[in-house]
Order: C-alpha cells, then structure tokens, then sequence
C-alpha cells in the first residue's frame, strides 16, 4: 500500500470519528424552546385561554403574541394578556398580566405598589408608611392617608400580602401580574379572580370616619392604630364618637395611642401624661410629645409634669420642659425656671436663660446677670441674649464688660447687641434722664454719661445707686 493509500485511509478515519463526536455533542444538546408567538399558536395553550374566556364570557382577540382577552367581569373592565408560556410537552405555565379598570370604586388618588425602594423626592414624600412592618416591606402606598388608612384594614393587608401576583393600584386601575402554573383553564380563571378581588379591598366605605374608628379599636398593629387615631382626631375632632373612642383608648398597650388619646381628652388624662413623659424605656421623642401635650392642660395640671421633667428628667427632657415653661406666660413657671439655675448643667442653662427671659419676670434679670459671669461661653452669649431681651438698664454695666473684656468674641458680639437693644428698648441716650425699671423706680440714671452730665454715682466705687447725683468728670476715680 503506497503512501497516498496510506493516508486517505487516515483522513477518512479522522473524519468520521470528528462525525461521531458532532452527533454526540448535538444530542446532548437540550431541545430548543419554543419562542412564546410559536407556544402561542399551540393548541393546549389556545385551548385553555379560549376555554377561561367562556367561563368568564370574554372575548378572545388577536393571534400568536398579541392574543388577549376582554370583556366586562362583575361590572368591571377587564383586559388579560399573556406574556409568555413555558412549555415542555404541553403548557406547564402561563405569565399573565390582568388589567382591570375600576375608576367608579377605587378613588384615582390612592397608589399601590410592590416595594421597589427607588423612590425618591417629591414620590417619596407621597408615601403613607401604615405602621405594619410586613405591609410597609411588601408594598409603597401612597394618596390620602386618612382613605388609606381606611381601605388598607388588617384583613385587606393580609390578603394583599398573600396573593401569589404582583398587584399595582393606580389612576382608578387594578394591575395584576402572575403566573398560571399548568396554565389550564382553571389556573387561568382563578388570576383574573384573584385581580378581581383587589378592588373591593381598596374601595373606600361610605363612612370614613366608622372606618377608621373601626381600625383603632381592632387592628392588632399598634401603630397602624395610632395612626388611624391620628387621621381621626384631624378629620372628626369635635365628633361625640372620637370622644368616647379617646377615653378608651387611654388604656391601649401602644404608647402613641395613649398620647394621642391623652391630648385630646385633656385634663382628665393629666396622669396618662405624666406616665408617659416619665417612662425612661420610650424613645425621647415620644416623652418630649407628651410633654407638650402635658403643657396645653390647665396649670394645676402642667405644673407638675414640667417640673418633674426640669427637676429630674434626662438632659433632652429638662431641656423641652424648660422651652415649654417659657412659653407658659405662667408666673410661676419664671421661679421654677430659677429654682432650677443653681444646679443646672452647662447644657441646660442657656435653655433657662432663654426661657427666663421670653418671660419677662422681674426674678429673670439677676439669674440672667449671673449667667454672664458662667465660665462657658455657649451660656454667656444665652445670658447676653436675654438680657437684650428682657435686661433693663441696671444691666448695661455687666454687658458693658463683657463686651470689653469677655475673651470669646461671640460674647463681645451679643452683649454690644444687647446693649443697643437696651437703649433702644427704654430710649436711653447720651446725656438724658430716665426712670429705671420697677427694681429701682424713681431711681435717676445716666448710662454711659459724659463729662458734665449728671449721673448717680457711689462715692468709692462710681456705680449708679439711688438718691445720689454727681457730676460726671473726665477721671472716673474722681469724686
């Protein structure tokens, strides 16, 4: 066998061993799957969307990967579409998207959708947080919240939550996204029933206000109350049924019901209150709301609550108590605020000074001019402030040194304003007589008073006192 013979055989081999290969490798190959306009036009799946749109008396329109059913449902616009068929010897499942419209029943300002968590801006200030975490993770619902609050009930959360599909409420129309496993005709039908069902559950009821009465009184999530609680309050405040709801509601194991319920049954509530605001295991902020609350009863009821928060709250609490007793206007509140300065720390004073001085009290001055001389400035600069403020003209000659003498420039700044808001406030200038303030009336006074002026002066120390009247002369020391 020659040489050429030799290697056509070879060639021959080789190429039919490369053949065998090949078929190997393409049966290994998974079969291909049909594309969803080839699976479209197979008959089991035509078979079950025609066989579910006789159940459903819809009508069956276009062809492969436009077919789509419509029709009307139990008075309801409803449009069912198939996206795609997974198909392995027959139909095995079915993704849908059922569209119903119902702008008649669902308000077209409410707004359901899956959690997405890229809203952002003015859509996620839109946003009604209900207050149940598995709700809130599951769904963004947005609209009023008072009809929110209303249609989103225990039961319509739960069943809402439990659905199989994806369901988007929006501009009066129901969007519902599934899968038909088996895509039978029964698989079919029951998503469109499934879409159906949404609507009654986010339809609002005739009366809004029994509504949310209603959730107060049964839904197991105890913000979701409170917050049903609050819609109420704004919506009916004045309503003989939120009364009664309020004083039951003084007993609820949710703490915000309890402060809500509190504020507006008012004074009767005065120990709900003051339970709260003393409760050290509550977030600070819930404690700073009852306080608040607590100041809008009658004083025999704030009083003590806000003392009891100056006096031995936390910093935050002593803090809140001491800006809600200088809005008071309250006589009393002036001498608690003092009381307190003795032992008041660095980051309480300037809240007392200022307190203090929105008052006005006669007794706020003295603590004020002792706040000039703190050894934090943060609490100087609220002393000078004050007595801008609220300072008569016996103050200048503190803030006179400090704004010379002071070694923090910002409380230079604010005792050389206090010391024209003084001026301007009692209409005192260079080398004019006035009265001073009720502490020393009928004293004379000549603040800042020049060569030759008359001033009212001590013999050894030069200050102003009453019923003495000298000459001011260019040596100060000069008698």
């Amino acid at each position: 066998m020659d040489a050429w013979t030799v290697a056509i055989v070879l060639f021959d081999a080789a190429l039919l061993a490369g053949l065998l290969r090949l078929r190997r490798n393409l049966k290994a190959l998974p079969p291909p799957q049909p594309r969803a306009q080839d699976t479209l036009r197979l008959g089991p799946a035509r078979a079950n969307l025609e066989d579910a749109a006789r159940r459903l008396d819809l009508e069956v329109r276009g062809q492969a990967l436009g077919l789509s059913l419509h029709g009307r449902v139990d008075g309801l616009d409803v449009l069912v579409e198939p996206l795609g068929i997974l198909f392995d010897d027959g139909p095995q499942a079915m993704d849908l998207k059922v569209m119903v419209t119902a702008a008649d029943r669902v308000d077209a300002g409410l707004g359901l959708h899956p959690r997405s968590g890229r809203a952002s801006g003015e859509a996620l200030r839109h946003l009604v947080v209900l207050g149940d975490p598995a709700f809130d993770q599951a769904f963004e619902a947005s609209g009023a919240e008072a009809e929110l609050r209303a249609v989103l009930t225990q039961p319509h959360r739960a069943a809402l939550i439990g659905l199989p599909g994806r369901v988007t409420v929006w501009a009066g129309r129901v969007s519902y996204a599934c899968t038909a496993l088996f895509a039978g005709p029964d698989a079919i039908e029951r998503a469109v029933r499934e879409a159906l069902s949404v609507v009654p559950w986010m339809t609002a009821p005739p009366d809004l206000a029994a509504r949310l009465a209603d959730v107060v009184s049964t839904d197991r999530a105890g913000l979701v109350r409170a917050g049903a609680l609050g819609c109420l309050l704004r919506s009916a405040p004045d309503d003989e049924g939120t009364r009664h709801l309020c004083q039951w509601a003084l007993d609820d194991p949710e703490p915000r019901v309890r402060l809500l319920a509190a504020g507006h049954v008012g004074d009767p509530a005065a120990p709900v209150l003051a339970a709260l605001a003393a409760a050290s295991e509550l977030p600070i902020e819930l404690r700073l709301e009852a306080l608040g609350a607590a100041a809008r009863l009658s004083p025999e009821r704030w009083r003590p609550i806000l003392r009891a928060a100056l006096f031995e709250g936390p910093h935050p609490l002593a803090v809140g108590a001491a800006e809600l007793l200088g809005a008071t206007r309250d006589a009393s509140a002036s001498a608690m605020l003092a009381a307190r300065w003795p032992t008041a720390s660095t980051l309480l004073a300037p809240a007392l000074l200022t307190a203090l001085a929105r008052l006005g009290h006669p007794n706020a001055e003295p603590v004020l001019l002792l706040g000039l001389t703190h050894p934090a400035a943060p609490v100087r600069i609220a002393a000078a402030e004050g007595l801008g403020e609220a300072g008569g003209p016996t103050a200048l000659t503190a803030l006179t040194t400090r704004q010379r003498e002071d070694r923090d420039a910002d409380v230079r700044r604010e005792a050389e304003r206090a010391i024209h808001r003084i001026h301007a406030r009692h209409d005192l200038e260079h080398g004019r007589l006035s009265i001073l303030e009720p502490t020393s009336t009928g004293a004379l006074s000549l603040p800042r008073a020049g060569p030759g002026q008359l001033a009212l002066r001590e013999p050894d120390t030069g200050a102003p006192t009453a019923g003495r009247l000298a000459i001011a002369q260019e040596d100060p020391d000069t008698p």
